[in-house]
């Protein structure tokens, strides 16, 4: 049975041209051809009347609009200006590396900085403040992000609802990005962070101290080369939060040979509403032995979205003892939503791909809410020991640090209500997984 349409305006012209000769072929007798035939001119005819009507409309707006340009023009026709004395307006603006930083310091600036090299740190200190170094914005993932734009020194924070675009950095100091005075809202677009020499073995990139949450957006930005083992914590020096992120956002961004971890820790009384972390891909070819994992969302969080992601770690690194893996997970925040909507993803080389801590003081996802998942049907999973677990260790204690996640028990406070995490986990080609030991 063909389907029945009110509108053909939804159709292409070759899905249309399909619909229409199969609906008349159908008919063997001359009547039902010339009912179709109606069929179509009718619905064809209701649809043309639709788009006359709109066209119509569209008229007498065009119409109104010009009598308001009309009304502009002739405003503008009545000044006369002389731009022979505004003779600024066709020089080039010169601003010094000086002047530079004294707009910093002021409140609602947007600032283009393209082909300007600063030698020294870059401070930010005014609120609502836009620095555009203009770059050709090209994807980072896939190395064709191009910055005239650059700074050799620090990138140092502390106004409210600052972004930072298309600008290289190159640290100097132990630490590329750091904050202070307890600052709001952050926006990081097609920068890149670049280790520089002599930074020392303990380098990180991202050093959230000072950074007193609210939304914290990263996109399309390289990192490479940082050697210590915290490469980003959002508010913290890897600590409990007391500082209230409410949304995190980490998209299409290239972290190349970078040795260390990044943890976003929410608050468990006021946990983070959603953590995004789509299309990025993490790529090293040294781990730091400190190393636990690629990713980390802990503490207090409702909603975590992991999708489009792909982590690659030295080959051989799933044969170690350890807690070496991808994305850690888990919650303390008693009676709130928690749900991870996990697919599409790639992890290779690492011990455990998925870890949800699901013990005693930590609270299991919510596995019947319509946005949960955790699904292993796409990507490579590649030299993995475990793609998945939710028993972090024996109740009695006894399990060893380098086999948590691999030997452990199931024991969230919410276990009544989610008895068997392990069992919702989608995966038809068969990955090992971590079974509790109590289930």
């Amino acid at each position: 049975m063909s389907a029945i349409h009110e509108s053909f305006e939804s159709l292409t012209d070759s899905e249309f041209d399909t619909y229409a000769n199969e609906l008349v072929d159908k008919s063997v007798s001359a009547e039902r051809r010339k009912q179709a035939l109606a069929y179509l001119q009718q619905t064809a005819s209701s649809d043309k009347a639709i788009l006359d009507a709109e066209r119509t409309a569209l008229n007498v707006r065009k119409v109104a609009h010009r009598k308001k340009q009309k009304a502009i023009d002739a405003i503008l026709s009545s000044h006369d200006f002389d731009f022979t004395r505004d003779a600024a307006l066709f020089q080039t603006q010169s601003t010094t590396n000086t002047e530079l930083a004294v707009l910093l310091q002021q409140d609602n600036q947007e600032l283009f900085i393209k082909n300007r090299i600063i030698g020294g740190n870059l401070v930010i200190s005014g609120n609502n403040v836009t620095v555009d170094g203009q770059s050709n914005g090209k994807s980072a993932t896939e190395d064709k992000l191009v910055n005239t734009a650059a700074v050799t020194g620090t990138l140092i924070i502390s106004g409210n609802n600052c972004t930072i675009k298309g600008v290289d950095f190159t640290s100097t100091g132990e630490k590329a990005i750091t904050f202070s005075g307890d600052c709001q809202n952050c926006t990081l677009v097609s920068c890149k962070f670049i280790a520089g020499s002599g930074t020392g073995a303990d380098s990180k990139w991202f050093y959230g101290e000072g950074f007193g949450g609210g939304a914290l957006t990263i996109r399309n930005c390289r990192v490479e080369g940082f050697t210590g083992v915290l490469l980003m914590d959002a508010t913290t020096t890897s600590a409990v939060a007391t500082d209230n992120l409410k949304r995190f956002k980490l998209k299409d961004c290239y972290f190349k040979n970078n040795q260390g971890c990044i943890a976003i820790r929410g608050m468990v009384t006021k946990p983070i509403k959603s953590a995004i972390v789509t299309g990025n891909t993490w790529i090293t070819d040294t781990l730091h032995p400190s190393f636990w994992d690629f990713m980390e969302v802990s503490g207090g969080v409702s909603y975590v979205e992991i999708s489009g992601n792909s982590m690659t770690a030295p080959v051989g690194t799933e044969l170690l003892t350890g807690k070496v893996g991808g994305y850690q997970l888990w919650t303390k925040a008693e009676g709130r939503p928690f749900v991870i909507n996990y697919k599409n993803n790639s992890v290779q080389n690492l011990r455990v791909a998925v870890k949800v801590v699901c013990h005693t003081g930590f609270w299991a996802p919510d596995t019947d809410d319509d946005d949960y998942l955790i699904d292993f049907t796409e990507g490579d999973y590649s030299n993995m020991f475990r793609v998945f677990s939710a028993a972090y260790k024996k109740l009695d204690g006894t399990t060893p640090s380098s086999e948590k996640y691999i030997n452990g028990d199931y024991a969230p406070e919410n276990a009544v209500l989610y008895p068997d995490m392990h069992s919702a986990v989608v995966n038809p080609h068969g990955y090992t997984i971590t079974v509790p030991l109590n289930v």
